[in-house]
């Protein structure tokens, strides 16, 4: 795996973004994001297998909680990957995120995975 810049994440997320995920964030705001995740312990990045990005998660969390505020993807079954990374990081936290609108809680990140297949 090689190594990404934030540069280079901020500038992927900026050609890639649609919808609700990073809408109208300066490139500022979305390098403060990405630091804050990472700093939380929450963000998460994939590859494909020619070594390009296709999928940025932000989040933050408490000692419960794992809060998912953007997520972005280009290829299908990222989302699955991310979902396995934060169950097997965090086993014993609750996932929240924001569905069109409204505040989710998953509480069973397995039947969560299970429905994503």
């Amino acid at each position: 795996m090689r190594d990404v810049t934030l540069k280079e994440l901020v500038d992927w997320i900026l050609a890639n973004r649609s919808k609700a995920a990073f809408r109208d964030y300066s490139p500022n705001k979305i390098a403060n994001l990405l630091i804050h995740s990472m700093q939380q312990g929450v963000f998460c990045f994939s590859f494909d297998k020619e070594e390009k990005i296709n999928g940025v998660v932000c989040g933050e969390r408490t000692p419960y909680n794992v809060m998912i505020h953007d997520i972005l993807t280009t290829s299908p079954g990222v989302i699955k990957k991310f979902m396995k990374h934060y169950m097997t990081l965090y086993p014993y936290h609750t996932i929240l995120a924001e569905r069109k609108g409204k505040l989710v809680t998953y509480t069973n990140p397995s039947k969560l995975e299970r429905r994503l297949q």
